[in-house]
């Protein structure tokens, strides 16, 4: 084997990437995108409200865990608390951040397909994942997922490039992010093994096990088992919020081009790379390689994992795009250029429908649209140091706008870690008597059978007589425009 064809320098040319005709394309796509995602900008029903909460909590001396209850490893609400503290912890600032972080993961993916396709295909592989349903709709959404997603595809990036303890390092903080991410740093060990690059991977193992293995000891150090508790013991018996065949479903109906991806990687490793010749083969057949072990690798996890969300399906995004790189880098060597070209003009017009359906149909999907009404509802009924209690996509948003504290610091209200015992609901009910909590916010419906009746969301419960023994409504407010039948629904309390 030729020295530049060995897999320890299949990377090499990444550091010569010039400017070329189909960067400036990128970067007029990634203009475009950024504009999209300004003018749709709104405050959603979002975990990504409770990150902003416990991230501001951190700026204000709190400490997760004992503080604060928190599920997963301490990076997020420490690198938010550092973005809150630089522009600010409003919903405007940190819409800037899925964006921002998909910024990096395009610049990522063109520099990787750009050392393994032709330009060309290099772009389309980028545009491919930018324009997926399933990037323009989680990055609409505050959430771990595009942290863990840049960082992994940094952390592949700096491995490829020879940087593995780097690589190690970003794959730590990406698992200090949401232990999950490990799913992604697996497969890469085994590429390097499987390259016979052994040296390379216990140097990525070095890394990841430096900032990984250190963090986690000083919390357990610091906080003893606590921190075992929340981050890893708290998803033990964890129950599915959302059917499995409904975010696949989803998938699968919104993201056909993408999710073509998976099919076309086990074609392709049958076909093409075993009879390519260049070194530009052997680099795309490493990182279709690469592809095939992280994606299998996510599909077993989403199969296997209970508790999984639509917003997961963003890990797949690249490495499904790299798939199509190949494939349409097989179409461009054996195709003439006049079908080859219709093949792109077919491609990038599935794309468009795909952007149209997104911005028709999803753009709007989570907007809160009488924010400014809840929050002068609520400024207006509680005083200033009075603290507010409720539903955790909404509250913690509520309680920055209006600077009313939340009871306890109890800004995870997610149900199911009352199904599985993490928090308990009479207890909970009994502490807000005694705290004499006067405002509790909560999701409702009406009754389809009796619209006269209202209906609690399952994560507004607590004891059954609560609501009817100390509470009166206060005001309802519908989620939006286009859904009536959700609401907002605002107590007014007076605990004895």
């Amino acid at each position: 084997m030729r020295a530049d064809r060995h897999p320890s320098h299949l990377w090499s040319s990444f550091s010569s990437v010039r400017i070329h005709s189909a960067t400036v394309v990128v970067v007029g796509a990634v203009v475009f995108f950024i504009v999209t995602k300004i003018i749709n900008s709104a405050p959603r029903f979002s975990d990504g409200n409770f990150y902003i909460y416990i991230a501001y909590l951190i700026t204000q001396g709190s400490f997760p865990y004992r503080d604060f209850f928190y599920s997963s490893p301490p990076f997020i609400p420490y690198f938010f608390a550092l973005i809150g503290s630089l522009i600010g912890f409003s919903w405007q600032s940190f819409n800037l951040v899925p964006v921002g972080l998909t910024i990096i993961d395009v610049w990522v993916i063109y520099r990787l397909a750009a050392g393994a396709f032709s330009r060309l295909v290099a772009l389309l592989t980028t545009v491919l994942y930018l324009f997926s349903f399933v990037v323009l709709h989680t990055t609409d959404f505050v959430s771990d997922i595009h942290l863990v997603v840049s960082l992994s595809l940094l952390a592949t990036f700096s491995s490829l490039k020879r940087w593995p303890l780097l690589g190690g390092v970003l794959f730590g903080l990406a698992a200090l992010t949401k232990v999950y991410a490990v799913v992604l740093f697996i497969p890469l060990l085994a590429f390097l093994f499987l390259t016979k690059q052994a040296a390379l991977a216990r140097r990525l193992v070095a890394g990841f096990t430096l900032i990984f293995g250190v963090v986690t000891i000083f919390f357990w150090w610091w906080q003893g088992d606590l921190y075992l508790h929340n981050v890893f013991l708290s998803h033990i018996g964890e129950v599915a919020v959302f059917s499995k065949k409904y975010i696949f479903q989803m998938f699968l109906r919104h993201d056909i081009v993408l999710a073509a991806g998976l099919p076309l990687l086990g074609l392709l490793q049958f076909w093409w790379y075993r009879q390519s010749t260049p070194s530009v083969g052997a680099r795309a057949k490493s990182l279709l390689l690469i592809s095939m072990l992280i994606l299998g690798s996510i599909t077993t996890f989403l199969l296997l994992y209970k508790d999984i969300y639509f917003l997961y399906l963003k890990m797949a995004a690249p490495w499904l795009a790299f798939s199509w790189g190949a494939t349409l880098e097989l179409l461009r060597a054996r195709l003439t250029p006049r079908i080859f070209r219709g093949v792109t003009a077919v491609l990038l017009g599935m794309l468009m429908i795909t952007f149209s359906w997104y911005y028709l149909h999803f753009a709007e999907q989570g907007v809160i649209a009488h924010l400014e009404d809840i929050t002068a509802y609520v400024a207006q009924v509680t005083e200033q140091a009075e603290p507010i209690y409720g539903e955790f996509y909404v509250t913690p948003l509520i309680a920055l706008e209006t600077g009313r504290p939340i009871f306890k610091n109890y800004v995870e209200t997610a149900y199911k870690f009352f199904q599985f015992g993490i928090f308990d609901i009479p207890t909970r009910t009994s502490e807000l008597i005694a705290g004499h909590v006067k405002t509790i916010i909560t999701f409702g419906g009406l009754n389809p059978h009796n619209p006269q009746q209202l209906q609690l969301h399952q994560s507004s419960l607590l004891d059954a007589n609560f609501y009817a023994t100390y509470c009166r409504l206060g005001k309802i407010f519908p989620f939006n425009p286009y859904d009536r039948d959700s609401l907002v629904v605002i107590w007014r309390c007076h605990p004895s």
